[in-house]
């Protein structure tokens, strides 16, 4: 867990700026992978380019429909991972730069 409150008011209000800035939204990625989940855009979305580009070379088989559909349930979990992930390396660079 981070602890803004050990930042200065500048420092805070970078860490605001770029974390916030930066962040996914859970109902963008919920619709991005209900609709278009067959061709791989969350997968763009969270720029994971590589398997975004296997989904869409294998959009014609519906598979990866198929498993977009199976990745509903878990897409708040990988939002909320993300930017967790995101606010701590934003405040872990704020804090090195001093």
């Amino acid at each position: 867990m981070i602890d803004i409150s050990t930042l200065t008011e500048d420092q805070r209000q970078r860490f605001i700026s770029e974390a916030f800035s930066k962040r996914q939204n859970i109902v963008t990625v919920m619709l991005l992978t209900f609709f278009l989940g067959g061709i791989g855009a969350h997968k763009f979305y969270f720029g994971e380019n590589k398997k975004g580009m296997l989904y869409l070379l294998l959009c014609w088989t519906f598979i990866p429909s198929i498993i977009a559909f199976f990745e509903l349930p878990s897409v708040k979990k990988r939002v909320e991972e993300y930017n967790d992930r995101l606010a701590f390396e934003v405040f872990t660079r704020i804090k090195e730069m001093g």
